[in-house]
């Protein structure tokens, strides 16, 4: 059966949300009545996570289990290739955007003119120390690539099947997101932003953060530069 959305969520050792964001989700996507199918990727996890998507899952909602942890880039990519719907994306695990905003970015992109849309959190709860981070990144990418994007890694992000297919996707860590949006822009593919509003995780924590982390988006987008701009030039 070939679905309207696809949505990937990505989930590594989330057994204490993992059941009230998918169920959330479904309740929104089903009082919109929309043709779904959601891909529920087991990341690696070490915990229960697994066995709460194998109780949840049914027609619309497949378990795909990764061991070891492929990355997160990986992880999407892994269940984008067993999606079948015309629009494909992918949302977060840990309830960090709700359910309504994820349902927003796909209406505006059913509605809209664009190949691809995405969300900008506005108002982050993540610590100061992240959000310098995420600042500078965004920041280097704009300087680098020259994307006119205000939220690299905001997510939902939603794009067209004809999108997808024209890409040709490789990176498997959290330049995942970067790579979809340079290849877009090289394609003249048109991207959307709406903003959302960001919330607290609904249980666990994000990475560690400390000063000495600001200077972690350097190296990672200098490689990547190189990599696309001159591996992937043509």
């Amino acid at each position: 059966m070939k679905y309207d959305l696809a949505l990937i969520i990505p989930f590594y050792n989330e057994e204490d949300c993992a059941r009230e964001v998918i169920e959330d989700l479904v309740r929104v996507l089903e009082s919109n009545s929309t043709n779904y199918e959601l891909i529920l990727v087991d990341n690696g996890s070490s915990d229960k996570t697994l066995k709460i998507l194998q109780d949840l899952s049914n027609e619309k909602l497949k378990v795909l289990k990764l061991d070891p942890n492929r990355g997160f880039g990986g992880g999407i990519l892994e269940g984008l290739k067993i999606s079948n719907a015309n629009y494909l994306g992918f949302t977060c695990g840990d309830g960090e955007v709700s359910p309504e905003d994820t349902y927003k970015v796909y209406n505006q992109l059913i509605a809209g003119n664009s190949e691809i849309c995405k969300a900008i959190r506005a108002s982050r709860t993540d610590n100061f120390l992240k959000i310098i981070y995420s600042k500078s990144y965004n920041t280097l990418v704009k300087l680098f690539f020259n994307l006119k994007i205000r939220d690299i890694n905001g997510y939902p992000l939603i794009m067209k099947k004809t999108a997808y297919e024209s890409l040709s996707l490789k990176e498997k860590d959290w330049l995942f997101n970067l790579e979809i949006l340079y290849q877009a822009k090289k394609q003249n593919l048109k991207v959307d932003e709406i903003i959302i509003k960001h919330r607290k995780r609904a249980s666990g924590k994000s990475s560690d953060f400390s000063f000495s982390n600001l200077l972690r988006p350097i190296q990672p987008v200098l490689l990547m530069y190189y990599f696309l701009k001159y591996r992937l030039k043509n």
